[in-house]
């Protein structure tokens, strides 16, 4: 039985400086001589910037500088396609674009200078329909420059180019088998349309970015985000300097992302005023109302999906046409696709498939990264999908999924080996669990009760290589120097968990030094569900190193050969003819002539640790990967909800949630559990509750007042059963969890609503208007 020793439910680390108000955030930080910055934005959504007068803001007293797009270099940034300026050049293509930035004394004069900036605007002609982008021949280009645009070269980036379709900026196919002869050979197709909604990140932490200019010219930023190297790259991309000449630091805390921090949209304005301040710090934090409607959202999606099926249950044919809303600029667009990808390919066991997944331009705010991101609105559209074929074919949905699940030597539609994979086992145990409790009864007279179940599997890829570094202490602390964010997950206590357990040594021991480009080494952040897995591996790697240097120092030290010294479970150990004697440690430290201590010869013990492994690369134009692993692994889930519906006013209720995860190995089973429980909830809430309402361009639900979250008391009770089968990639055969209780909620809720009442929702959020109106329409046919 794997064990943690007492550490496996080790609380967080700096748990006990959040609950008593001690954290300390971005938002928190107040440096000397600090100036503040408000932005000027664009209140039309499509418009030629004729005219720029900053006149009267400039004159205003305690103004300090005042930059617009003529002011900063012409640098473009992004992730994996550079679209994006500082600011709004020759014109803006969303309401809310940046387009002037002022640094003040405070912000009330810097909110006034902005008032007094004056900009005339030529209006044209907005694109709002995604489905528009999509023509040869649109309406509109929002970007006349995309071909001309720098595309990044990474195989994670790489797309299908669409010359005739210019507002597309990203597409990604897929070509398997023979879709035509396959829905010839069907017993019946099933084909529908699914759309899921706008929804905001909504963490608790606003915005909040620092940027100073160094004596030596060079740039030191502090920001709440999520991913400190991608962070430089897209700085250095934007103001045309080296990435050694900036310096991201990302402190402790941060008040949580969802993905909503993994784009650098806000980093480049403050250090471009940083430049023009003589050396003052600059600090911009968002309002509530700038954070809910001019920060990236998830994108709006439309999924039609047409299934061939034959009568004993196999889908032997699978058409997808997937678009992809992306808003003005492509932030992170290249990897929507990408993603989308993994959801389609790694759940089920299609031999005939086709898809194209496009991104598209539009006049309205970005849609960038979001917990699940490009997977959720996958699997809304397929699992419930499933369900409409387990109706069709009045079978069981979970024997039905059993009947199509890929096992471990298939290969998938993208040409994937499967390996280590064990969603069967947890299709089987949430069986067994629905078995012993069935439906419950109503909770009020007249409503209707309804289950759904849903699986889904989350990736683990790898972009960026993993480093870190271990340091021995004479006082035998450890300082482990890594890359990594910790946006409220547990990911540091994870992290040094691993350290604490390979050293026999309490937690408290472990010093964590995060974040920072400058002191730590290349990690990929917060980002995609990869920190645990992926840093961890480079930490046990380090770990491994630091433990053959003990054995070398204390060789040479004690002057014994390394094949008569070992190190294990915290304890120094040396073999002489009869006895093995245990040193202590320390000794093998010098005390400095000046205080410190220090090791003869080499200085100090430090462990070094990397871990990366080359996966495949997709052909965008086919969808076929070049090697048998495309990603590092998958993570199953299973959901099941109760729920109850008022077929009167279509108001839903719903009663519990159950999440089963084979996780591998949970390092510390209180953070999981909070990881899958905290995701499950996201998926409750944004399902039924939570819509940004974009009406030509505009947000009209950009506060906590008109933006719906679900609130404790409709929460319901969410039961998590963690499986261990001790065969992930990640340390002690861990897997990734971030983003996995997410993916399969929101259509297990609409699987739910249509076990109860017959009537199928097919765009989110499920809200009692729309249940409303199929239970009417649906009698008026009657």
């Amino acid at each position: 039985m794997f064990k943690m020793n007492n550490l496996s439910r080790a609380p967080n680390l700096y748990g006990l400086e959040k609950v008593t108000g001690k954290a300390v955030y971005t938002t928190d930080i107040t440096l000397p001589y600090m100036l503040y910055a408000c932005l000027k934005r664009s209140p039309l959504p499509h418009a030629l910037i004729k005219k720029v007068d900053t006149s009267r803001a400039t004159s205003l007293s305690g103004v300090v500088a005042v930059i617009t797009a003529e002011d900063v270099p012409k640098g473009l940034h992004g992730r994996g396609l550079l679209d994006t300026p500082i600011l709004a050049r020759g014109k803006v293509r969303y309401i809310g674009e940046p387009v002037v930035a002022v640094a003040a004394e405070s912000f009330d004069i810097a909110f006034a200078a902005c008032e007094l900036v004056d900009v005339e605007y030529e209006p044209l002609t907005p694109l709002f329909d995604f489905k528009e982008a999509l023509l040869e021949e649109p309406p509109t280009v929002v970007h006349e420059d995309l071909s001309r645009y720098k595309r990044l070269k990474s195989k994670l980036y790489r797309v299908a180019l669409t010359p005739n379709k210019p507002n597309v900026s990203a597409l990604q196919k897929i070509r398997f088998g023979d879709v035509e002869e396959a829905f010839k050979q069907a017993d019946f197709i099933i084909t529908n349309t699914y759309t899921t909604q706008a929804v905001q990140h909504a963490q608790l932490e606003p915005t909040s970015i620092i940027a100073k200019q160094e004596p030596d010219g060079s740039l030191t930023i502090y920001t709440s985000g999520q991913t400190p190297f991608r962070t430089r790259k897209e700085i250095s991309d934007a103001l045309e300097i080296p990435e050694q000449k900036i310096r991201v630091i990302v402190p402790k805390h941060v008040g949580g992302g969802f993905g909503n921090r993994g784009a650098a949209v806000y980093e480049p304005i403050v250090a471009a005023l940083a430049l023009k301040t003589q050396g003052r710090p600059v600090k911009l934090v968002l309002s509530r109302l700038e954070d809910l409607m001019y920060t990236t959202t998830r994108h709006q999606a439309e999924i039609k999906l047409s299934d061939a099926v034959t009568k004993d249950g196999r889908i032997i044919g699978r058409v997808m046409s997937i678009v992809y809303n992306g808003g003005a600029y492509s932030v992170a667009g290249n990897v929507v696709v990408r993603n989308a990808i993994y959801a389609i390919s790694s759940v089920y066991n299609i031999p005939n498939f086709k898809a194209d997944i496009y991104r598209v331009y539009t006049n309205q705010v970005q849609g960038g990264a979001f917990r699940g991101f490009g997977s959720t609105q996958i699997y809304w559209a397929i699992e419930s999908q499933m369900n409409e074929i387990a109706q069709r074919l009045n079978i069981d949905p979970l024997e039905l999924r059993l009947k199509n699940i890929l096992k471990d030597s298939d290969v998938s539609c993208i040409g994937e080996k499967i390996h280590s994979d064990t969603m069967r086992l947890c299709i089987n145990t949430l069986k067994k669990l629905l078995d012993e409790n069935p439906k419950p009864k109503s909770p009020i007279d007249g409503w209707v009760v309804g289950r759904g179940v849903a699986i889904a599997k989350h990736q683990c890829d790898i972009t960026y290589p993993s480093v870190a570094l271990i340091r021995l202490n004479e006082d035998l602390t450890i300082d482990l120097y890594i890359g990594a964010t910790d946006i409220g997950q547990g990911t540091f206590t994870g992290l040094a968990q691993i350290v604490a357990k390979e050293f026999n040594i309490p937690l408290s021991k472990v010093r964590v030094i995060s974040s920072d480009t400058l002191l730590t080494p290349i990690s990929p952040g917060s980002s995609g569900s990869r920190q645990l897995v992926q840093l961890g591996n480079a930490v046990l790697a380090a770990v491994k190193d630091l433990k053959g240097q003990i054995v070398e120092a204390a060789s040479k030290i004690l002057s014994k050969p390394k094949d008569k010294i070992s190190f294990s479970n915290g304890k120094l150990k040396v073999e002489s003819e009869n006895t093995t004697e245990e040193i202590p440690l320390e000794t093998l430290f010098t005390a400095g002539p000046m205080g410190g201590a220090y090791i003869e010869q080499t200085g100090l013990l430090l462990g070094r640790g990397f871990f990366y492994e080359d996966l495949a690369e997709i052909d965008p134009e086919t969808g076929q990967a070049s090697k048998p692993r495309v990603a590092l692994e998958y993570t199953p889930i299973c959901a099941a909800v109760d729920l109850a519906v008022d077929p009167e006013s279509g108001s839903i209720k719903v009663l519990n949630i159950k999440v089963i995860a084979d996780v591998g190995r949970a390092v510390n089973p209180a953070l999981v559990e909070g990881q899958l429980k905290g995701g499950a909830w996201m998926g409750f809430s944004t399902s039924l509750f939570e819509e940004l309402v974009i009406e030509e361009g505009q947000i009209f639900n950009g506060t906590f007042m008109d933006y719906l979250i679900a609130s404790i008391s409709e929460t319901p009770n969410i039961e998590t059963t963690i499986l261990e089968s001790g065969i992930g990639p990640g340390p002690f055969g861990s897997r990734s969890v971030g983003e996995l209780g997410v993916l399969p909620i929101a259509p297990a809720i609409g699987n739910g609503v249509k076990d109860a009442i017959g009537v199928r929702v097919t765009s989110l959020p499920i809200t009692p208007e729309k249940v409303f109106w199929l239970l009417k329409n649906r009698s008026t046919l009657k």
